[in-house]
């Protein structure tokens, strides 16, 4: 896994990089501890092409979603 970039939250107590699919990512093995995270694909899609992802976080009983859109080429 790369993790270039990402070296700059080491200085938080507690800090570490996880390597998980997406849907193993729960409160109970997961703290968020930036204002920003990556997902990185294993793979591309076979058929190439623009998708709308919707991704959900809840943070203290506050739902969050947020639409992404990614082309793939």
């Amino acid at each position: 896994m790369q993790t270039q970039g990402l070296n700059g939250y080491s200085y938080i107590e507690g800090a570490e990089i996880k390597n998980m699919n997406l849907a193993d990512i729960c409160y109970d093995n997961t703290k968020l501890i930036a204002p920003e995270f990556m997902l990185k694909f294993k793979k591309a899609p076979e058929k190439k092409g623009e998708y709308h992802f919707d991704l959900t976080v809840i943070l203290n009983g506050e739902k969050l979603t947020k639409t992404i859109d990614f082309v793939f080429k």
